[in-house]
């Protein structure tokens, strides 16, 4: 029996997230064809599209700063017995302070909102700051939902600095993570192998 092709691919976030920046370099590498692109809120939900065939699961599962990745340790081990490791990969992680276009100075920036992995990166350039911090699904959606009115303007957000082009925003400061040589590892899952 063949096995389906592999032509779908789930990520943690949304495009502009580390996560997506992940499966990107992924599919360059394997010069992969892909039809569909996901975009997932949680890690469960990745991993639960690769237990599909025709799927893969892309997923951050350690930082060298904050450690594992809470999310990705509440996947029971059993689940993951029943899906293929396709790659693991470690990627530079850099992260900006994006706002909105109307924000003309730093100063103006109130509270941070992010990740609890990227705001955990992120502790000296906000303690330093004296900014409220704000948890939120992923880097990415917290970039959107400030693009798009759902957080305040005066928020700032953690994330990267592509998604700071494809959401609209602007970046205000960057590399605001404590060690310069961050970096994250990526799990690449699949039901099937390559």
């Amino acid at each position: 029996m063949t096995k389906p092709k592999k032509n779908k691919i789930a990520f943690f976030g949304h495009p502009g997230s580390f996560t997506h920046g992940a499966a990107v370099a992924f599919i360059e590498e394997y010069g992969l064809e892909i039809e569909l692109e996901l975009p997932c809120e949680s890690i469960a939900e990745v991993i639960d599209f690769a237990l599909q065939d025709g799927y893969f699961g892309v997923v951050p599962i350690k930082n060298s700063i904050a450690g594992n990745v809470e999310d990705f340790k509440h996947i029971a081990p059993s689940v993951l017995e029943q899906l293929t490791l396709i790659e693991e990969v470690t990627m530079p992680i850099h992260h900006c302070l994006l706002a909105s276009s109307e924000v003309k100075d730093v100063a103006e920036i109130t509270h941070l909102v992010s990740h609890r992995q990227a705001i955990r990166q992120c502790g000296n350039y906000i303690s330093s700051n004296d900014l409220e911090t704000f948890f939120y699904s992923n880097t990415s959606t917290a970039a959107k939902a400030l693009s798009l009115g759902k957080i305040p303007k005066e928020y700032g957000i953690i994330a990267s600095e592509e998604a700071a082009k494809i959401y609209g925003l602007q970046v205000l400061a960057r590399n605001l993570e404590d060690d310069p040589e961050n970096k994250t590892t990526f799990r690449i899952y699949a039901k099937h192998p390559l």
